[in-house]
């Protein structure tokens, strides 16, 4: 069981309590709140997240509304948790990427894998917008890809902090996937090419021939060795659960290890140029 689901089950036993209280029954307490009784059901089993009005509207029917900031904190904590691309981009790609920059700037190390796309971090200005309109198209959300454009590239500005350490590696499926145009992929593998260069990053590419231990499934990123966050589609879930941290930076090694590193990668590289149609 996953840390998320071990923290809804928590949310839901503690309002099975409350509830259970007031002496009503399932269906009884969902009549006092006018709700369909599958819905106090699928709350109290750790089905479904409760949003904020459903938490206000419970400690009030439960006779407790000094205890809601208490539920509310809880709620809190999912919502970080597993975070929706709908709750997130309501306001735009802009303050979506303003929360990366603040994550990033007060991280240490920093590990980076990702299978079917250039990491953001390493990302050109033209590769980064044509991302971020696949995903405007995708989720509905494309006012503000400018402004999301100009703050992922100061986002970049920690891989010249010399107090913090980055490790990113890729796959060379990432590289040859025709997301962007020739000329804009050749323009983005310069980039890398210039990154793997930098005294405090290690730069990584997964040759297509090379036999891995374990297939990666999705990119993740870690950091300090102490949160992870994996992108899905409908969601970005953040994961805190010391054993699940360690699992992924098992597999993190495991994925580095069978990457190229700086000459042999840098030949790499200009060998995917040159492969570029004109």
């Amino acid at each position: 069981m996953s840390s998320f689901q071990r923290a809804r089950d928590s949310l839901g036993r503690r309002l099975r309590e409350l509830r259970e209280q007031t002496g009503l029954n399932g269906k009884q307490f969902a009549e006092r709140l006018g709700w369909q009784a599958t819905k106090v059901s699928r709350f109290e089993n750790g089905q479904r997240t409760p949003s904020r009005t459903d938490i206000v509207e419970w400690a009030e029917a439960a006779g407790v509304p000094e205890l809601t900031d208490e539920l509310l904190t809880l709620t809190a904590a999912l919502d970080e948790m597993y975070a929706t691309w709908k709750r997130q981009l309501k306001a735009g790609f802009g303050p979506r990427q303003r929360k990366s920059l603040e994550v990033e700037g007060q991280t240490r190390m920093l590990r980076g894998f990702q299978c079917s796309v250039v990491p953001g971090l390493v990302q050109t200005p033209d590769y980064a917008r044509r991302i971020f309109e696949h995903n405007a198209a995708l989720h509905g959300y494309a006012q503000d890809i400018d402004d999301a454009v100009e703050v992922r590239m100061r986002r970049q500005q920690v891989l010249y902090e010399s107090r913090q350490r980055l490790h990113l590696v890729v796959t060379e499926g990432a590289l040859r996937h025709t997301t962007v145009t020739p000329s804009v992929m050749r323009a983005q593998l310069d980039r890398l090419i210039s990154v793997s260069t930098l005294a405090n990053v290690v730069l990584g590419v997964i040759p297509l021939d090379r036999q891995l231990d374990i297939l990666p499934l999705h990119g993740f990123m870690i950091y300090d060795d102490a949160t992870v966050r994996v992108e899905t589609v409908t969601a970005e879930l953040s994961v805190a659960d010391p054993s699940e941290v360690q699992l992924y930076l098992k597999l993190f090694k495991i994925l580095a290890d069978a990457a190229l590193y700086g000459s042999s990668l840098r030949t790499h590289l200009i060998g995917l140029q040159t492969s570029l149609p004109e």
